[in-house]
């Protein structure tokens, strides 16, 4: 999916999770941390030691690391992702896009937007 799709996807969401009434969506990582609620958030996803986060930058180290600002994601098993892995760590090689709700600055993923 190219990045104007992926961009119109993520503005129709926020749109649409708008007009139920509630709080704008989180849709920045650095807002993250803060705020509770609906969110819409890209970034990558970096799987090691059994906690995955979603970064807003990988570090270029081998295996990748996670550059902050990030989140912890609960349940990463509810996305659907392709990773790459090496060692104990396994990531994203591209940015997603993941909507959830964020409790005490953890991601509960409730859905996936994918190309």
């Amino acid at each position: 999916m190219s990045g104007l799709r992926t961009a119109l996807m993520v503005a129709g969401l926020s749109l649409a999770l708008a007009s139920c009434g509630g709080d704008d969506p989180v849709t920045q990582l650095a807002d993250a941390a803060d705020r509770d609620g609906d969110a819409v958030l890209d970034g990558f996803v970096v799987v090691r030691d059994g906690t995955a986060r979603l970064c807003e930058v990988l570090m270029e180290s081998f295996p990748p690391q996670c550059g902050d600002p990030s989140v912890v994601i609960a349940n990463i098993e509810a996305a659907d992702l392709e990773f790459t892995s090496a060692d104990s760590t396994m990531w994203t090689d591209l940015p997603v896009t993941l909507s959830g709700t964020l409790d005490d600055g953890v991601l509960t993923i409730d859905d996936t937007i994918t190309d």
